[in-house]
């Protein structure tokens, strides 16, 4: 059993590490700008994180939007006929990945971020911090062990939130991956049915000429 514990974990962290490669690692992470327009959203709502139940919301609002994700990932897995899932699919550039993978990475970094931000929400709303806090008679603490207590709890109130707006900012870069997509199969849509029309033509000429006169 231990083995195969190790193997599936073995197995998870490969696959994790494939697709944080193909993200494109920290450098991409930190350049997006949905990551630091969900900082900035963070330090906007400062007030509303520093005391407030911000965990409540995450759970509220998360849970739809991962919903979200997943049914526009299925979505645009459906989008189109054979020829374009299969071009969809292709690796044109060696050493590049295929349109359908470039997808996919994005959206499954989209659902890791807000697994991350409902998970840390569960955290939160379980309230450790200050569960410890109420153990230790009152004054036991020392002013710097105080201190410490309440930089980490603000601390973790920021990321906590943070993951909570990136992942608002994520299902809009999901929503932008859907637009994308619907212009890749426009033009593909255009082209095959223009090609189909030249070839209708072709033949009614080729029937044409060999009509008897």
């Amino acid at each position: 059993m231990i083995d195969k514990l190790r193997e599936n974990c073995k197995g998870v962290r490969s696959e994790l590490s494939g697709y944080w490669k193909r993200y494109g690692g920290w450098s991409c992470l930190i350049t997006s700008p949905f990551f630091l327009a969900a900082w900035v959203l963070t330090l906007l709502c400062a007030p509303y994180w520093w005391n407030g139940n911000w965990w409540d919301l995450s759970a509220t609002v998360i849970p739809a939007v991962l919903g979200f994700s997943i049914a526009a990932f299925a979505l645009l897995l459906s989008l189109g006929d054979d020829s374009f899932k299969l071009r969809f699919g292709q690796i044109r550039v060696e050493g590049k990945q295929s349109t359908l993978t470039n997808i996919a990475t994005s959206f499954f970094h989209f659902i890791v971020i807000q697994a991350v931000a409902l998970a840390i929400a569960f955290v939160g709303g379980a309230r450790i911090m200050s569960a410890v806090l109420s153990m230790a008679p009152e004054g036991s603490l020392a002013p710097w062990a105080n201190f410490v207590f309440i930089a980490v709890a603000k601390g973790f109130r920021a990321v906590g939130f943070f993951f909570l707006a990136y992942s608002l900012m994520s299902a809009l870069a999901a929503a932008l991956s859907i637009y994308r997509m619907a212009l890749i199969y426009s033009t593909h849509a255009t082209k095959e049915l223009r090609r189909r029309a030249e070839a209708e033509a072709k033949q009614a000429a080729q029937a044409a000429q060999a009509a008897p006169p």
